[in-house]
């Protein structure tokens, strides 16, 4: 089952799953079966399996999975009052025994929350919460957080702080080479953002820039899909930009990649 969550086979992960907790019950497949459930949109089963599981036979860490599994499901419906609540009980076991990555993950999912339910100022506290204590841990986690802060202030037009967070995450990550092109965190996909980002104030003289880098960046790490996108992003800043011999040209060069 855990083999087929991997691999992202949900329907075959509830069926294993199912089959061991016949064999012999145990939490860790109860949990895993609600979290499989989530993930195969079968979001009843999903919460009825975590209320059915004897909360007291839980390990601290295993009732703050409960509690987050629970949330993000509650999440996954929309029905973001819940996952909230869910997500504070899990926070609060998280805080009390010291379960540090729980602690950070806990803060920005309750952050995504928020945002989601229209509270982005709720929502930008407990990022804020997520990020300083993503910061204290691995370079990792601390990239991923600013990653999804970034975007948070993107969809709420807080462009600058976007930017502000994107040119560290660029920092951070010219200096580590094992990102692979499927993360979010890549260099292509990150100067394309700042360039977007600038865009959007209507700075074209240095979103021009960034989206040649974003460009040059995916060519060199065979990344056609953002080097197609920068390519069509720096045509439409020359469009607004008034400079419509570049954004010819540049159009051309999109629709050869």
């Amino acid at each position: 089952a855990e083999v087929y969550m991997y691999w992202k086979q949900y329907d075959l992960a509830v069926t294993n799953y199912r089959v061991s907790l016949q064999n012999k019950e145990s939490n860790e497949a109860k949990l895993g079966l609600a979290k499989a459930y989530e993930r195969h949109k079968n979001y009843q089963e999903s919460i009825d399996t975590y209320k059915a599981i004897d909360k007291k036979q839980l390990s601290n860490y295993q009732l703050v999975s409960l509690y987050e599994g629970s949330g993000d499901t509650y999440f996954s419906i929309k029905n973001y009052e819940s996952s909230i609540n869910a997500y504070k009980k899990g926070l609060e076991i998280a805080n009390t025994h010291l379960i540090k990555p729980k602690v950070v993950d806990l803060n920005s999912k309750i952050a995504q929350a928020y945002n989601s339910n229209g509270r982005t100022e709720k929502a930008g506290q407990f990022f804020s919460n997520a990020l300083n204590l993503a910061e204290k841990g691995s370079k990792k986690r601390a990239l991923e957080e600013k990653e999804t802060v970034a975007e948070f202030n993107n969809r709420n037009r807080n462009y600058s702080e976007e930017i502000q967070l994107r040119k560290e995450i660029v920092e951070d990550v010219q200096r580590d080479s094992i990102i692979e092109n499927e993360s979010a965190l890549t260099l292509q996909k990150q100067n394309y953002k700042i360039g977007n980002a600038y865009f959007l104030q209507k700075d074209y003289a240095n979103a021009i820039p960034y989206l040649e880098k974003s460009r040059e960046e995916a060519d060199a790490k065979g990344d056609l899909v953002v080097k197609k996108d920068a390519t069509r992003k720096l045509s439409d800043v020359y469009v607004d930009a008034g400079d419509f011999e570049n954004a010819q040209l540049t159009f051309e060069a999109y629709k050869l990649v």
